[in-house]
Protein backbone atom coordinates (compact mmCIF):
# COMPACT_ATOMS: atom_id res chain seq x y z
CA UNK A 1 0.00 0.00 0.00
CA UNK A 2 1.17 3.63 -0.68
CA UNK A 3 -0.27 6.63 0.79
CA UNK A 4 0.49 9.90 -1.50
CA UNK A 5 -0.22 13.60 -0.16
CA UNK A 6 -0.02 16.95 -1.60
CA UNK A 7 1.91 19.71 0.34
CA UNK A 8 3.52 23.28 -0.42
CA UNK A 9 6.84 24.00 1.02
CA UNK A 10 6.85 27.18 4.08
CA UNK A 11 6.92 30.62 2.42
CA UNK A 12 6.10 28.90 -1.08
CA UNK A 13 3.09 29.02 -3.90
CA UNK A 14 4.22 25.30 -5.78
CA UNK A 15 1.62 22.27 -5.27
CA UNK A 16 3.64 19.79 -5.00
CA UNK A 17 3.29 15.54 -4.36
CA UNK A 18 4.87 12.80 -2.97
CA UNK A 19 4.73 9.09 -1.33
CA UNK A 20 4.90 9.02 2.78
CA UNK A 21 7.19 6.90 3.44
CA UNK A 22 6.79 5.66 7.20
CA UNK A 23 4.48 3.84 9.31
CA UNK A 24 4.02 5.63 12.19
CA UNK A 25 2.18 8.52 13.56
CA UNK A 26 0.80 11.18 10.73
CA UNK A 27 2.53 14.25 11.93
CA UNK A 28 6.13 12.45 12.75
CA UNK A 29 5.94 10.85 8.96
CA UNK A 30 8.24 11.85 5.86
CA UNK A 31 7.25 12.29 2.65
CA UNK A 32 9.55 11.52 -0.75
CA UNK A 33 8.90 13.63 -3.33
CA UNK A 34 7.64 12.83 -6.81
CA UNK A 35 7.98 14.80 -9.91
CA UNK A 36 5.21 14.05 -12.82
CA UNK A 37 1.68 13.31 -13.20
CA UNK A 38 0.48 12.08 -10.06
CA UNK A 39 -2.46 9.76 -11.68
CA UNK A 40 -0.01 8.28 -13.85
CA UNK A 41 3.55 8.15 -14.91
CA UNK A 42 5.32 9.64 -12.11
CA UNK A 43 8.79 9.85 -10.48
CA UNK A 44 10.38 9.27 -7.29
CA UNK A 45 13.70 12.02 -6.45
CA UNK A 46 15.86 12.11 -3.74
CA UNK A 47 14.30 14.47 -1.72
CA UNK A 48 12.52 13.38 1.62
CA UNK A 49 10.83 16.23 3.40
CA UNK A 50 9.15 16.20 7.42
CA UNK A 51 5.60 16.19 6.55
CA UNK A 52 5.36 18.44 9.97
CA UNK A 53 7.30 21.07 8.08
CA UNK A 54 4.95 21.22 5.25
CA UNK A 55 1.42 23.31 4.73
CA UNK A 56 -0.83 20.25 3.85
CA UNK A 57 -2.74 20.50 0.43
CA UNK A 58 -6.03 18.31 -0.26
CA UNK A 59 -4.72 15.05 -1.15
CA UNK A 60 -6.01 15.67 -5.20
CA UNK A 61 -8.49 18.31 -6.36
CA UNK A 62 -11.14 16.68 -7.84
CA UNK A 63 -13.40 18.45 -10.94
CA UNK A 64 -16.37 17.37 -8.71
CA UNK A 65 -17.46 15.11 -5.43
CA UNK A 66 -20.09 12.74 -5.76
CA UNK A 67 -21.92 11.28 -2.69
CA UNK A 68 -23.57 8.39 -2.77
CA UNK A 69 -27.09 7.99 -0.27
CA UNK A 70 -28.16 4.52 1.02
CA UNK A 71 -24.95 2.55 0.24
CA UNK A 72 -24.10 1.52 3.53
CA UNK A 73 -26.04 -2.20 4.85
CA UNK A 74 -25.68 -0.98 8.38
CA UNK A 75 -27.71 2.16 8.31
CA UNK A 76 -29.88 1.08 5.99
CA UNK A 77 -31.08 -1.34 8.17
CA UNK A 78 -31.29 0.49 11.07
CA UNK A 79 -32.86 3.66 9.38
CA UNK A 80 -35.78 1.06 7.63
CA UNK A 81 -34.80 2.07 4.20
CA UNK A 82 -34.42 -0.27 1.02
CA UNK A 83 -31.39 -0.64 -1.29
CA UNK A 84 -32.23 1.55 -4.07
CA UNK A 85 -32.17 -0.32 -7.49
CA UNK A 86 -29.43 2.19 -9.11
CA UNK A 87 -27.32 4.71 -7.13
CA UNK A 88 -29.00 7.62 -5.30
CA UNK A 89 -26.02 10.75 -5.44
CA UNK A 90 -25.71 14.12 -4.42
CA UNK A 91 -23.07 16.52 -5.78
CA UNK A 92 -20.70 18.57 -3.47
CA UNK A 93 -18.90 21.39 -5.61
CA UNK A 94 -15.17 22.18 -5.19
CA UNK A 95 -15.21 25.49 -3.46
CA UNK A 96 -15.99 22.97 -0.26
CA UNK A 97 -13.10 21.25 0.05
CA UNK A 98 -10.56 21.33 3.10
CA UNK A 99 -7.32 19.54 3.83
CA UNK A 100 -6.26 18.04 7.03
CA UNK A 101 -6.62 20.29 10.04
CA UNK A 102 -8.64 22.62 8.63
CA UNK A 103 -11.30 24.85 10.18
CA UNK A 104 -15.23 23.96 9.13
CA UNK A 105 -17.12 27.37 9.72
CA UNK A 106 -20.42 28.21 9.63
CA UNK A 107 -22.09 29.43 6.72
CA UNK A 108 -22.75 33.57 7.05
CA UNK A 109 -26.59 33.94 8.79
CA UNK A 110 -27.50 30.45 8.95
CA UNK A 111 -28.06 29.57 12.53
CA UNK A 112 -29.07 25.86 12.29
CA UNK A 113 -27.33 22.67 12.62
CA UNK A 114 -23.79 21.64 11.42
CA UNK A 115 -23.16 18.14 10.98
CA UNK A 116 -20.27 15.58 10.21
CA UNK A 117 -20.63 12.05 8.35
CA UNK A 118 -17.27 10.84 7.76
CA UNK A 119 -17.22 8.45 4.39
CA UNK A 120 -14.91 6.47 2.57
CA UNK A 121 -13.67 8.46 -0.34
CA UNK A 122 -12.92 6.95 -3.59
CA UNK A 123 -10.70 8.25 -6.15
CA UNK A 124 -10.84 8.11 -9.66
CA UNK A 125 -7.84 8.38 -11.40
CA UNK A 126 -8.59 8.14 -15.49
CA UNK A 127 -11.25 9.76 -17.27
CA UNK A 128 -14.04 7.07 -17.70
CA UNK A 129 -17.85 6.69 -18.77
CA UNK A 130 -20.12 3.80 -19.17
CA UNK A 131 -17.58 1.17 -17.19
CA UNK A 132 -19.04 -2.29 -16.70
CA UNK A 133 -18.52 -3.28 -12.79
CA UNK A 134 -16.19 -5.64 -13.76
CA UNK A 135 -13.89 -2.79 -15.35
CA UNK A 136 -14.36 -0.78 -12.03
CA UNK A 137 -11.34 -1.07 -10.21
CA UNK A 138 -9.07 -0.21 -13.45
CA UNK A 139 -9.97 3.41 -12.76
CA UNK A 140 -10.10 3.56 -9.06
CA UNK A 141 -6.56 5.38 -7.90
CA UNK A 142 -7.59 4.79 -4.14
CA UNK A 143 -9.08 5.95 -1.34
CA UNK A 144 -8.95 8.89 1.42
CA UNK A 145 -11.12 9.99 4.28
CA UNK A 146 -13.95 12.49 3.81
CA UNK A 147 -15.96 14.26 6.34
CA UNK A 148 -19.37 14.98 4.51
CA UNK A 149 -20.43 18.03 6.07
CA UNK A 150 -23.86 19.57 5.84
CA UNK A 151 -26.55 22.24 7.24
CA UNK A 152 -29.71 19.95 7.48
CA UNK A 153 -32.16 22.65 7.84
CA UNK A 154 -31.33 23.69 4.53
CA UNK A 155 -32.10 20.91 2.71
CA UNK A 156 -36.05 21.79 2.68
CA UNK A 157 -36.26 25.32 3.54
CA UNK A 158 -38.13 26.00 0.39
CA UNK A 159 -40.57 22.88 0.48
CA UNK A 160 -40.71 23.02 -3.76
CA UNK A 161 -37.50 22.50 -3.81
CA UNK A 162 -34.91 20.19 -2.24
CA UNK A 163 -31.34 21.86 -1.76
CA UNK A 164 -29.19 18.78 -1.06
CA UNK A 165 -26.02 20.69 -2.98
CA UNK A 166 -26.54 24.18 -0.68
CA UNK A 167 -26.71 22.39 1.96
CA UNK A 168 -23.76 20.14 1.19
CA UNK A 169 -21.49 22.51 -0.75
CA UNK A 170 -20.76 25.85 1.50
CA UNK A 171 -17.38 26.81 1.95
CA UNK A 172 -15.12 24.10 4.18
CA UNK A 173 -18.17 21.21 3.88
CA UNK A 174 -15.65 18.79 1.80
CA UNK A 175 -13.10 17.96 3.93
CA UNK A 176 -10.78 15.12 2.56
CA UNK A 177 -7.54 13.54 3.24
CA UNK A 178 -4.61 13.67 4.65
CA UNK A 179 -3.85 11.14 1.64
CA UNK A 180 -5.09 9.18 -0.53
CA UNK A 181 -4.30 5.35 -0.04
CA UNK A 182 -3.83 2.82 -3.05
CA UNK A 183 -3.75 -0.80 -3.49
CA UNK A 184 -5.56 -1.28 -0.42
CA UNK A 185 -8.05 -4.16 0.51
CA UNK A 186 -11.43 -3.21 1.07
CA UNK A 187 -12.59 -6.09 3.10
CA UNK A 188 -10.37 -5.20 5.64
CA UNK A 189 -11.13 -1.43 6.10
CA UNK A 190 -13.20 0.27 8.41
CA UNK A 191 -14.61 4.11 8.55
CA UNK A 192 -14.80 5.30 12.36
CA UNK A 193 -15.51 9.08 12.74
CA UNK A 194 -14.78 11.12 16.40
CA UNK A 195 -15.91 13.41 17.71
CA UNK A 196 -13.86 15.19 20.56
CA UNK A 197 -12.29 11.87 21.43
CA UNK A 198 -15.40 10.27 21.11
CA UNK A 199 -16.23 7.36 18.37
CA UNK A 200 -19.56 8.36 16.51
CA UNK A 201 -19.44 6.12 13.76
CA UNK A 202 -17.83 2.78 13.38
CA UNK A 203 -18.89 0.91 9.86
CA UNK A 204 -16.64 -1.36 7.61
Amino acid sequence: MSKWIRFRRQNSQLNEFGRLVDEVDFDEQRVKVCVGDLFDNNESTDEILKVKDLNLLTPCWPGKMFGLWKNVGSAIESQGLTIPEEPLFFLKTNNCYLPHLGEVRRPANYEGKVIFEGELGVVIGKVCKHVSEESADDYIFGYTNVNDTTAPELIRKDPTFPQWCRAKSMDTFGAFGPSISTKVDLNQMQVKTFNRGRMRQDYA
